[in-house]
């Protein structure tokens, strides 16, 4: 009865961590992308009120916790209409985020900012198809926990991070159909896990391709109409 009781006790702490911390998430930070993305006329917006818990009730808002009963949000806003700029509140709050899916909003707009590194729990940052322009940021390259980055049909542009060889959890990299020059890091061959790499459509992307030959896992290797080709 007293091991009983004394998980009990342990369990219900855990929720009452659970529970403050979430209480505590700013719904001012997520509400925020909401008034800067015109969420009025989204194609879905159920619930986006800063009177509503958001956790699992805001349409693309879900939520789980970390082994210390920390949460951890998902969002999930594809092809939702999404029409402004992506707050700086969004990368500065204080909520951690386990997946992000941004694509097919052609109307969203302005930088991936440098805080993006600040989400070290971070597992899937999904940017295909929006109307994002400058550089991707080194700081991707803090991303240890990052299996898929997708930034494909942007308008990204610079030279791509050496930094991307850091981030050996990836599994997925899309970067097609942008606008990124230079050449391409040779750090990219750190990425062991890496099943699929698209790097088409970069026509200032210069040749040669880096060695890949030490990456067993790839399987997916998309590099057409890049710029110069090497002999």
């Amino acid at each position: 009865m007293r091991i009983f009781s004394t998980r009990f006790l342990f369990l219900v702490s855990l929720l009452l961590i659970f529970v403050s911390n979430v209480q505590s998430l700013p719904n001012a930070t997520l509400f925020d992308l909401y008034t800067s993305t015109n969420g009025g006329s989204w194609g879905d917006f159920t619930n986006w009120n800063p009177g509503v818990f958001p956790c699992d009730t805001w349409v693309g808002v879900s939520c789980s916790t970390d082994i210390m009963g920390n949460p951890i949000w998902d969002i999930d806003l594809e092809s939702n209409g999404l029409d402004g700029v992506i707050p700086n509140s969004f990368y500065s709050g204080d909520s951690e985020l386990l997946e992000i899916y941004f694509s097919a909003n052609p109307n969203l707009r302005g930088i991936i900012q440098t805080e993006i590194g600040r989400f070290d729990e971070l597992e899937v940052l999904d940017l295909d198809s929006t109307g994002l322009i400058g550089t991707l940021p080194s700081e991707v390259g803090n991303l240890d926990m990052l299996t898929r980055l997708n930034v494909a049909y942007s308008s990204l542009s610079g030279q791509l991070p050496t930094e991307l060889g850091d981030v050996t959890s990836l599994e997925r990299l899309l970067l097609n159909e942008n606008d990124f020059n230079g050449t391409i890091p040779t750090e990219i061959a750190n990425l062991a896990l890496l099943e699929e790499l698209d790097i088409s459509g970069n026509v200032d992307l210069d040749y040669p391709m880096p060695d890949l030959s030490s990456m067993a896992a790839l399987t997916v290797l998309r590099a057409r109409d890049l710029g110069y080709f090497g002999p």
